[in-house]
C-alpha cells in the first residue's frame, strides 16, 4: 500500500546552495575524491555534458534523456544534443520536437541528408557517400568545439547512444572523429542490443561487436538488451532516468559526484560493463504539507507518513543492492558481486526539507543494520526531484531507487554471447581454438581434421 504524503512536484530549478547537513555515514569516498577532481557546487558547475546519438534508436533515447534532465532540473548541464541520422524524415521530426520542447538551441543536426529512409539496416550502405558524409561530420565536430570554446570549457562527458542497425559502422567512425578532437573528455557509450533477428544477424555478418571493442576500447559501457525488456518504452525510460538521476543527486549533494566522475570511478576500478537497475516507489498524495519540517510544524499523521517513506526507501536500497533480486533490470548480464562498486541514487518527489529528513532517517537505519558490511562498495545519494514518470501517474507520484554497478571485462555478457552464437559459447570457443591452432602450427601438425574411416558397411 503506497504511503500517503503530499509531494511538491514544482521543485526549484536550481538550489541556492548545498544543504548544511553532511551525508556523514554512507556517502563515503566520493568519485570526485577518488579521481582527484573538484566536484564543484551548484553555483560552480564543471564542464557540461554532450549527448551524441547515431541512428534512429539512439536519437529517441537521447531525446528522452534530455527530457528527463529537464524534468529533474538539470537542463543547464547539457551543452549540446548532437544527432546524426541520414534519415531525412527522422531529422525533420527531431527539429519539430526540439522546437516544441525548447531544445532547438542545443541541437546539432546533419545538413547532408541523402536518403529519406536512412540506410535500411545495411551498415556498409554509407560508403558510396562517405566523402560528403565525412565532410558533414567534420562540420558537426567543429560546431561542438565552437560551443565548448563559447562557454570556456570542454565537455566533461560525452554520452554516446549507439546501436547495431544501418548506422552502426558509421557511429564508430564518428566516435573516432569526436575522440580525436576531445582527447581529455570522458565517454560513456550506451549500446542497445537488438531484439530483431535481422539486426542480430548484422552483428554476426559484419563482425560489428569486434569493431566496437577495437574502437571503444576498455571504456566502461552500458548495454541494454531489448529482448529481455517487457516494454521497450519502459526500458528507454529507465535508462534515461537512471543516468539523469546521477546528475540530480549531484545538484542536491555535490559530494555524490557527477556522471562523468562516476564513470571515471568505474574506469579506475577496471569495470568494463555497467548495469543499470531501478525500483519504483509509488506514493499517494495526501493533504497539504506546506509547513516546514525545520519549524516542527508537521502534523502527527504527516510525520508518521515520512517515517514510513524512509522505511520503504531503506528496504528498496537493501533489495536493489543484493546480487539477486526481483527488481526490473535494464542491464543485461548476471548480477554484479556483492562487494563490487555500486552507486545507488534515490529520487523522491517531495520538498527538499522533507527529503533531508528522510535521508537522515535512512542513513541511521542503514548504519544500525550494518549495510556497508555485506556491501562495502555501495554508496547512496538522495535528491528531491519529481521524475514525472511512473506506471500510474494519475493516482500516484513515484520515487525511484536506481543502481549503477560495474563488472569486469570477462566473462562476456550472456545477452551478447547469445547474439554472437545461439548457444552462447561462440566467443569462448573461438579463443580456445585460436590458441590450439597456434600450438598445432608450432608443432608442425596439420590443422585439417583427420578423415573418418569407413567401416565395412560404408558407415
Amino acid at each position: 500500500m503506497p504511503w500517503r504524503l503530499n509531494p511538491r512536484s514544482a521543485l526549484p530549478r536550481s538550489w541556492a546552495g548545498a544543504p548544511k547537513a553532511a551525508n556523514r555515514y554512507y556517502m563515503g569516498a566520493s568519485p570526485a575524491q577518488l579521481n582527484g577532481v573538484d566536484a564543484g557546487a551548484p553555483d560552480r558547475e564543471p564542464a557540461p555534458i554532450v549527448s551524441l546519438s547515431v541512428g534512429s534508436t539512439g536519437m529517441q533515447r537521447s531525446a528522452l534523456w534530455a527530457r528527463k534532465m529537464t524534468a529533474l532540473g538539470c537542463r543547464s548541464r547539457i551543452q549540446s544534443l548532437v544527432v546524426y541520422d541520414c534519415n531525412a524524415t527522422n531529422i525533420r521530426l527531431w527539429r519539430q520536437a526540439a522546437q516544441e520542447s525548447g531544445l532547438e538551441r542545443l541541437s546539432v543536426v546533419p545538413e547532408y541528408l541523402p536518403l529519406s529512409e536512412g540506410f535500411l539496416r545495411q551498415p556498409n550502405f554509407f560508403m558510396d557517400r562517405y566523402g560528403a558524409i565525412e565532410r558533414d561530420v567534420e562540420r558537426i565536430v567543429n560546431e561542438m568545439e565552437r560551443r565548448a570554446n563559447e562557454i570556456g570549457s570542454r565537455p566533461q562527458l560525452i554520452i554516446e547512444w549507439l546501436g547495431f542497425g544501418g548506422h552502426a559502422r558509421l557511429g564508430h567512425l564518428i566516435h573516432e572523429h569526436v575522440a580525436s578532437r576531445f582527447p581529455q573528455t570522458r565517454f560513456l557509450p550506451v549500446y542497445c542490443l537488438p531484439a530483431e533477428r535481422a539486426l542480430e544477424q548484422n552483428i554476426r555478418d559484419y563482425d560489428l561487436w569486434s569493431e566496437a571493442e577495437s574502437v571503444i576500447g576498455t571504456t566502461p559501457s552500458l548495454l541494454t538488451d531489448n529482448r529481455t525488456a517487457g516494454s521497450l518504452t519502459a526500458l528507454d525510460e529507465r535508462v534515461a532516468l537512471g543516468l539523469a538521476a546521477v546528475e540530480a543527486c549531484w545538484r542536491f549533494r555535490p559530494e555524490s559526484g557527477t556522471l562523468a566522475e562516476t564513470a571515471s570511478m568505474f574506469a579506475l576500478r577496471e569495470s568494463r560493463w555497467l548495469s543499470l537497475e531501478m525500483a519504483d516507489l509509488p506514493y499517494q498524495a495526501g493533504r497539504s504539507a506546506k509547513r516546514s519540517y525545520a519549524d516542527g510544524m508537521i502534523s502527527h499523521e504527516e510525520r508518521q507518513a515520512c517515517v514510513m517513506v524512509a522505511q520503504s526507501v531503506k528496504e528498496a536500497i537493501w533489495r536493489i543492492a543484493a546480487p539477486v533480486h526481483d527488481e526490473k533490470v535494464t542491464g543485461y548480464f548476471d548480477p554484479p558481486p556483492a562487494d563490487g562498486e555500486q552507486r545507488i541514487y534515490c529520487l523522491l518527489p517531495f520538498a527538499p526539507s522533507l527529503v533531508e529528513r528522510i535521508e537522515e532517517d535512512v542513513a541511521d537505519q542503514l548504519q544500525r543494520e550494518t549495510f556497508n558490511g555485506p556491501y562495502p562498495g555501495a554508496r547512496v545519494a538522495f535528491a528531491a526531484a519529481d521524475s514525472q514518470w511512473g506506471p500510474n501517474r494519475k493516482e500516484f507520484s513515484y520515487g525511484h531507487v536506481c543502481k549503477l554497478a560495474g563488472r569486469p571485462t570477462e566473462p562476456l555478457p550472456p545477452s551478447l554471447t547469445r547474439i554472437l552464437d545461439n548457444d552462447g559459447r561462440l566467443r569462448q570457443r573461438r579463443r580456445v581454438l585460436s590458441r590450439g591452432e597456434t600450438l598445432l602450427l608450432e608443432m608442425g601438425q596439420s590443422l585439417e581434421r583427420p578423415k573418418r574411416k569407413k567401416g565395412p558397411d560404408g558407415g
